[in-house]
């Protein structure tokens, strides 16, 4: 106990509140007259998700890139434990609703008024709803053969050869959306086809 209290008060120097003292009233707790939220009081506060979420939206796109390809390796590994003793399909179906239930949620909790919330639903227009609803077909059956594949075969091959989308992107980018393909640009898209056609046939 003297131990978590020395911790506690050590903690709390560093965060600048000098010297405290501490006491209880209820479920609350005081620091020097002052009041110190727990920690499921600031994850409960929607201010403090919002105040998290600015700070987590102004990294830059190469932070957001290697958190994707993280989250995307966590992915290829639960899921081939996960689709080990049901089918595919329903698989790909449960994660669908996770996915779907977290997005919305999201929404609902982060989205200023007017703003990546309902008023922006209202106010999409066709062709943006085509392209998105394309885009979620497009997903879709993606997912039914990735699960398929990862059912099939191991996940340190069914990954790299997933990952042939990168190449295809960068083709289809150049070709639909002119963006430019430059000589680095094809070079590691040539690297990535051939490291993962040799991953695959190892």
């Amino acid at each position: 106990m003297i131990l978590f209290y020395s911790v506690k008060v050590r903690r709390l120097k560093v965060r600048g509140l000098g010297n405290p003292r501490y006491s209880r009233s209820g479920d609350r707790r005081y620091i020097s007259g002052r009041y110190i939220p727990g920690w499921f009081e600031r994850m409960r506060s929607r201010s403090w998700i919002k105040g998290w979420a600015r700070k987590m939206f102004s990294m830059n796109w190469i932070m957001w890139a290697l958190l994707s390809a993280c989250f995307a390796a966590t992915t290829a590994l639960l899921a081939k434990v996960g689709v080990a003793h049901v089918d595919s399909n329903l698989a790909m179906a449960l994660r669908t609703t996770v996915v779907v239930v977290f997005a919305w949620g999201l929404v609902l909790a982060l989205g200023k008024p007017g703003i990546g919330g309902w008023g922006e639903i209202r106010s999409l227009d066709r062709r943006t709803c085509l392209f998105l609803t394309l885009s979620g077909l497009a997903t879709g059956l993606s997912w039914i053969c990735y699960f398929r594949a990862l059912q099939l075969g191991p996940a340190s091959r069914v990954a790299p050869l997933d990952k042939l989308s990168v190449p295809l992107v960068m083709i289809f980018a150049w070709l639909l959306l002119g963006e430019k393909l430059t000589t680095q640009a094809l070079a590691g898209g040539l690297l990535i086809t051939a490291g993962a056609v040799v991953i695959a046939l190892a």
